[in-house]
């Protein structure tokens, strides 16, 4: 079973013209990954994430799996919206919550609220 120590940053871009053409919106996801005796893992995982419009429960609105991540002395990173695009029909969900799966564990908890700046892509893509 795997824990996160949060040293946690989601940085997010545009490119494309509008929704139509999928924008290609993408986070870049950094964390930070410990085993239950508080150990760094290395090696490569894969790392299912999930954003959800609730805090807790709910069913996912997006799923994306990161089946070959690279973990170097606990610290990973990871693009979200390469595989699965993050949709404009995310956009009109209210605050929305990211969640980490490792492998076949447990979806991590907490879920992480993902902050304006995403929204805020959404919304400038959506004009354009």
């Amino acid at each position: 079973m795997f824990f996160r120590s949060f040293l946690l940053m989601l940085f997010v871009t545009a490119s494309g013209a509008g929704w139509a053409q999928d924008a290609g919106i993408t986070m870049t996801y950094e964390g930070e990954l410990s085993d239950a005796g508080g150990s760094s893992v290395d090696g490569v995982r894969s790392l299912t994430f999930r954003i959800y419009n609730v805090a807790e429960g709910g069913e996912a609105l997006w799923v994306e799996l990161h089946e070959d991540v690279e973990i170097r002395d606990g610290y990973l990173t990871a693009v979200l919206g390469r595989i699965e695009a993050l949709g404009g029909d995310l956009a009109g969900s209210g605050e929305v919550y990211l969640s980490v799966q490792v492998a076949g564990d447990m979806e991590m908890a907490p879920r992480i609220a993902v902050g304006g700046v995403l929204r805020a892509q959404w919304a400038a893509t959506a004009t354009q």
